[in-house]
């Protein structure tokens, strides 16, 4: 006759084992839930995002080399920041602050309106876009295909 007591072994049967796979699916989704719903997070797709970097003393022939539609790029990461949608050029005459003796000469100021549509993500006024975070009053170093230059964000806003 068989004993009711078993000897600590225990088959899994078919409802025991699609019970865990269900609980297993339902705590996977809720983590996927949590890890996605970043509170900072602007938009679930593409946001796009409008800036401006004004660059002083450029040299005149690189200030003119400049074009709208070009792309801009990171010059630490060559992540894509966004393609220039609007260019001011204003000619100021400025010395080299790194030689004060140095005689005046010609240069440009110029600002750049730089547009992205990303990824982006907003905490306490910064941004990231996908993985590059700017902010305004940020310094940044970036190049186009012609040029190098560096400039200081401006202003910075999301739609």
């Amino acid at each position: 006759m068989p004993s009711s007591v078993s000897n600590g072994k225990h088959k899994i049967n078919f409802l025991d084992f699609l019970l865990i796979i269900l609980i297993i699916a339902i705590i996977s989704a809720a983590i996927v839930s949590v890890i996605r719903s970043n509170p900072n997070r602007i938009s679930g797709g593409d946001t796009k995002i409008t800036y401006k970097i004004k660059c002083e003393m450029v040299d005149k022939n690189a200030a003119q080399n400049l074009q709208t539609a070009d792309f801009i790029y990171d010059n630490n990461s060559n992540q894509l920041l966004g393609s220039v949608i609007a260019i001011e050029n204003t000619p100021v005459m400025a010395k080299d602050s790194s030689q004060p003796d140095s005689p005046m000469i010609m240069t440009d100021k110029v600002t750049l309106t730089i547009t992205v549509s990303a990824s982006a993500w907003k905490d306490n006024g910064v941004y990231s876009i996908d993985s590059f975070r700017i902010a305004a009053g940020q310094e940044l170093e970036f190049h186009s295909e012609q040029l190098s230059l560096s400039g200081l964000c401006i202003s910075l806003n999301a739609q």
